[in-house]
């Protein structure tokens, strides 16, 4: 299992805009994704060897705002969240994000903005029991 826990707010991208054979991806993407490739590269092992099968993921992401439950307001967590995260994983911890077999997100208010990963193997998978795969926001 690979725990990564990025000090960023988790934010809506859209895909590669363009036409006529022309596509790019605004500034501000490119640079939020970096961001996070350049974290993630910070916090996985020396030894580490990108996941080259199905992968499991598990979400949390965390909204600096009042309360400390669940998040009922903006963002939507859509596709766009997981995204941008989600592409700039790819040639990092995984090969492609079509690797990815299950996700699971949960968006809570916090003290602090933060992206919070743990991705598992579905080889490793087999080698535990399933309540450890299944971290809910009390437990944390």
């Amino acid at each position: 299992m690979l725990h990564i826990e990025i000090g960023m707010r988790a934010i809506g991208v859209q895909s590669v805009r363009g036409g006529k054979g022309r596509y790019y991806e605004s500034q501000r993407v490119r640079e939020y994704k970096e961001a996070i490739g350049w974290e993630v590269r910070r916090q996985i092992p020396m030894n580490f060897k990108k996941y080259e099968n199905g992968i499991v993921v598990r979400g949390i992401y965390r909204y600096k705002g009042k309360g400390n439950g669940y998040r009922i307001k903006r963002p939507d967590l859509d596709s766009n969240i997981n995204k941008g995260i989600m592409d700039a994983m790819s040639g990092i911890v995984w090969v492609d994000d079509a690797q990815i077999v299950e996700f699971w997100v949960t968006k809570l208010d916090a003290d602090k903005d933060s992206i919070e990963l743990y991705i598992w193997g579905i080889e490793e998978l087999n080698n535990i029991p399933l309540q450890n795969v299944f971290v809910f926001p009390a437990q944390l």
